[in-house]
């Protein structure tokens, strides 16, 4: 049941409060915060925005910035849903904890002896793939939305295409971030409660924090249509324009929740609490303790250089990155979904949270302001972190690497036609290509793209198709010795072999 909050923050605020009033140097820290935060928003051209700040124990700040939807006069506040993407991961990783506690599974336990039909690549992985690896990123399978993002597979058909994933790295070797592993980890919790992962985190984490306005499921919210929702936003070549909501229950226990500024400061409060809320033990220390515990070293490269500036190390626990900040450990995790992208980080030491929520995902906002509040609170020197994001991001292409070089003036080997046909992944299922209206698409995994000719046999998914998973991506097709084409290949995706007997000539 999704509702709204009417109270007013000010009521809100001595409710939540463990000690009153924020302490006078607390209050100066956050001086200056609402202009600061209303530039950097024209700057990233971000239409909405909610901060909530936590202190000892007390939501200190919570304000929303700008309009739900570009171009029309609602406007965001503290209770405002936003999808907080990645963030959902710790979640996952409290309630496998709670099992934990409940000595139902320990972290060290072999997957396939909690989840029957689990199955990898080869035996040994799917006999040695522990609870413990799914959770920090360690399986040594790579990283991998195709196959969820928009599509309409369920989780169990999902984990059930594992078994053609191959791994890139050895177990436990090296960090590779991993959407599939924390859906695995869901329905292990189906397998070993009977519940799903979305009612146990409802009734064992937002029940217990008072998280009202949260949801496990995009679905529950478009059906709900619950009032004071953002409206994603994507860059369209670009232009910043509204989009839809992505509908990710299928990869739920890695990033579906919607929650709220307000509500996720609960969620804060429980993590710098040590498993404690309000008096309450949601999580026994020994597993909060463990949460933030390193579990995987996360190798440096631009993209982690980008999002963790300055930290001499990058580790990653359960459901946690942490990281050193002029000798500080900071503890975070950022979240990204068509539309949305979305920061939380805490400061342990100093008993300080910090949450952003924004409704456009092309911008590093979320994480300036955090590192501006740090700052603040750390008594560092002034520093514009949006802007330096900002040029960051130009500089690295925003982190992911840049796209081959396009040679211009080139025109495919084959006319269209020769392209069409149909190509087969194990892990992916058949991706078919069509002939449609003078130009190529590619139909996969349930949506359709369309193909634009970048150089020679290789095509670019267009800027503005169905969801950002696909948008940009390039398509290449391979040619065999006698000039017909037998394979395509997505980049950053797979290969796919044709398929002779669909194939088009």
């Amino acid at each position: 049941m999704v509702r709204r909050i009417r109270r007013p923050l000010v009521a809100l605020l001595l409710s939540v409060s463990a000690g009153g009033f924020p302490p006078a140097a607390a209050q100066d820290a956050l001086r200056g915060l609402d202009g600061y935060v209303e530039k950097a928003m024209r700057d990233w051209n971000v239409p909405g925005l909610s901060v909530a700040v936590v202190h000892k124990d007390s939501l200190i700040y919570a304000k929303g910035f700008g309009v739900l939807e570009m171009g029309k006069t609602d406007r965001v506040d503290e209770h405002t849903l936003f999808a907080i993407g990645s963030q959902s991961k710790a979640f996952t990783a409290a309630a496998i904890g709670i099992l934990v506690d409940e000595g139902k599974v320990r972290w060290d336990d072999p997957v396939e002896r909690r989840l029957p039909g689990f199955e990898l690549a080869n035996p040994y992985l799917t006999r040695e793939v522990t609870l413990r690896d799914l959770i920090s990123h360690r399986t040594g399978l790579p990283g991998n939305n195709l196959i969820f993002w928009g599509t309409d597979l369920t989780r169990a058909q999902i984990v059930d295409r594992l078994r053609f994933l191959q791994p890139t790295a050895s177990l436990r070797s090296r960090y590779q971030y991993q959407n599939l592993m924390f859906i695995a980890a869901g329905e292990v919790i189906r397998a070993v409660t009977g519940q799903t992962w979305d009612d146990l985190v409802r009734s064992r984490i937002f029940g217990p924090l008072g998280m009202t306005r949260s949801e496990t499921s995009v679905g529950a919210i478009l059906r709900a249509k619950p009032p004071n929702v953002a409206t994603p936003h994507n860059d369209y070549s670009g232009r910043t324009a509204p989009a839809p909501w992505l509908d990710l229950d299928n990869a739920g226990p890695a990033g579906s929740i919607v929650s709220s500024a307000v509500d996720m400061a609960q969620w804060y409060r429980l993590q710098l609490g040590h498993g404690s809320y309000r008096g309450r033990t949601v999580l026994s220390g020994s597993v909060a303790d463990e949460m933030h515990s390193p579990q995987t070293i996360v190798q440096k490269d631009p993209f982690i250089s980008l999002l963790f500036p300055r930290a001499e190390f990058v580790l990653y626990g359960l459901g946690w990155f942490m990281h050193s900040y002029h000798g500080h450990e900071i503890i975070e995790h950022g979240g990204q979904t068509d539309g949305m992208r979305s920061a939380g980080a805490m400061l342990p030491d100093q008993k300080l949270g910090v949450i952003v929520l924004t409704n456009e995902v092309d911008n590093l906002l979320a994480p300036a302001l955090v590192y501006r509040i740090f700052d603040a609170f750390l008594a560092l020197p002034a520093q514009d972190w949006s802007q330096t994001f900002q040029r960051a991001a130009r500089e690295s292409g925003g982190g992911s690497g840049a796209a081959p070089a396009r040679v211009t003036a080139t025109k495919p080997t084959l006319e269209l036609g020769r392209y069409a046909g149909t190509y087969r992944h194990d892990f992916y299922g058949d991706a078919v290509v069509r002939v449609e209206n003078g130009g190529l698409e590619l139909r996969l995994l349930g949506f359709t793209t369309p193909l634009e000719h970048w150089h020679y046999d290789t095509f670019r998914a267009a800027r503005a198709g169905p969801v950002s998973t696909m948008m940009g991506r390039l398509v290449s097709f391979g040619l065999d010795a006698r000039a017909d084409v037998d394979r395509l290949t997505i980049r950053g995706g797979a290969d796919f072999r044709r398929i002779r007997e669909a194939a088009s000539r």
